[in-house]
């Protein structure tokens, strides 16, 4: 299925976003070569293009790059199972 990370949170975007360094040689993340790899605010201007770069997260290799989310409360990340990549979450603030 297509798919953005902006799609992915929709109407509750987190406030900070971080993506690890994507390699040329990362398998089937040609097109992530180069994401911002410091901490972004989600309206940071430097990372909106990312946002909304096209991925498949059905049946195959992840087609996006890992990253973590920021919410008041959560923590998202990309969580691959089965060869089916989603958005999971942690508490921020686990008691």
């Amino acid at each position: 299925m297509d798919m953005t990370i902006r799609k992915w949170f929709g109407n509750h975007p987190p406030e900070l976003i971080k993506f690890p360094k994507v390699d040329k040689n990362d398998y089937g993340l040609q097109d992530w070569i180069g994401v911002p790899t410091s901490r972004h605010y989600w309206d940071d201007p430097v990372i909106q293009a990312w946002l909304d770069l096209s991925f498949d997260n059905g049946y195959g290799s992840q087609g996006v790059p890992s990253f973590f989310a920021w919410t008041a409360d959560k923590v998202y990340y990309v969580w691959e199972y089965d060869g089916c990549t989603s958005l999971q979450w942690v508490p921020r603030h686990p008691s």
